[in-house]
């Protein structure tokens, strides 16, 4: 994807792999895709655990974001897996606040990084 500018917010080691997530109150990762925004959130986390520690904090990201970039910036979240109660919350975001949370296990996100050629899904 040549238009997207990709701003990651954690540390890296010198092959610049990750070596924590983001400082506390930031994304993950920033994309920036020509006016538009992608907030990347990434997580090993599964089951209970995913949904308590990740989405509340991704929605805040995300208005946080958004604030200092495009309101209408979107966020993908990406996982080993995506728990059933985390889609619930995640639709609930949505409905509550029109934020748009964007939930893709890992195997998911790499199929659709092959299949379009926009990170930013109107």
């Amino acid at each position: 994807m040549p238009n997207v500018r990709v701003i990651p917010n954690y540390a890296c080691d010198d092959t610049g792999l990750p070596t924590s997530t983001a400082v506390g109150n930031m994304g993950d990762i920033e994309c920036h895709e020509h006016q538009n925004g992608i907030l990347v959130e990434v997580t090993m986390a599964e089951g209970r655990q995913q949904t308590v520690m990740e989405i509340w904090p991704i929605e805040r990201h995300l208005t946080e974001f958004q604030d200092k970039t495009n309101p209408q910036s979107q966020a993908v979240f990406i996982a080993p897996t995506i728990f059933n109660d985390s889609l619930r919350q995640i639709k609930f975001v949505k409905a509550d606040t029109g934020k748009v949370i964007r939930p893709y296990a890992i195997d998911e996100f790499l199929a659709f990084l092959n299949e379009t050629a926009s990170l930013y899904v109107a």
